[in-house]
């Protein structure tokens, strides 16, 4: 069993979101301070958690989590595209990179991950668009250039 959590920091109220194999082992680690990124943040209280058969799911819902907690978190957004991707959930995963793309709109990485996403369902046209948008934004984009070149 795969586990995605919510910590809260007492102090000042923000959230860290995981996700993790081992609940209680990861949980001890939060609190030991062994685990960099909450190290300075204690203490944390655990406010939420969800078993989930695998780990990719365990890892979607914290992403899922993450965005409801904080919309325009661009990062979030972008991984949780690329891990919808990887489950096949294509439709949710252009509407992710294109949330990503509205709330960030310089974030290459979200307008990358959308045209190879059109180039996998076969409508090379949309995927051109994209990247004609971030070379617009972004004219020395080494990759989007060499992807747009491959696709012409």
């Amino acid at each position: 069993m795969s586990y995605s959590y919510v910590l809260l920091n007492e102090q000042d109220g923000r959230f860290y979101i995981g996700s993790t194999g081992d609940l209680r082992v990861r949980l001890r680690k939060h609190s030991s301070g062994v685990v960099r990124s909450t190290a300075h943040r204690r203490p944390l209280r655990l406010i939420y958690d969800e078993g989930c058969s695998r780990i990719d799911d365990a890892r979607r819902r914290e992403l899922e989590k993450a965005v409801a907690l904080r919309p325009d978190y661009a990062d979030a957004l972008n991984n949780l595209g690329v891990l919808r991707v990887r489950q096949e959930q294509y439709s949710e995963a252009q509407q992710s990179f294109g949330t990503c793309i509205k709330v960030a709109p310089n974030f290459d990485q979200a307008h990358l991950n959308l045209a190879r996403l059109y180039v996998l369902l076969k409508e090379p046209e949309k995927a051109k668009e994209i990247l004609r948008e971030l070379l617009h934004q972004q004219p020395e984009n080494r990759l989007a250039q060499q992807t747009l070149e491959m696709l012409n």
